[in-house]
């Protein structure tokens, strides 16, 4: 499909945008803390309590998509 998911991880947490081209915007996202959850099992990306550790990464992640243009999609 025109789905694609990005994600970027550091020592303690991973975060994944996936994001639909025919939409042109972002549909999902996911946030996992390895030091509580090692499995993730849990998506925290709505926690307030880790708002600010998803925007650190939200930024990490768009500086690097901004690098590298979407696929393109076949019709």
């Amino acid at each position: 499909g025109d789905v694609m998911g990005y994600a970027v991880r550091t020592k303690r947490h991973r975060y994944v945008e996936w994001w639909s081209w025919s939409l042109g915007r972002r549909v999902a996202t996911e946030l996992y803390d390895h030091h509580q959850d090692p499995f993730e099992t849990t998506n925290i990306a709505t926690s307030t309590s880790h708002a600010d550790v998803k925007q650190q990464l939200q930024a990490i992640l768009a500086e690097h998509q901004a690098a590298v243009p979407p696929p393109r999609l076949r019709h």
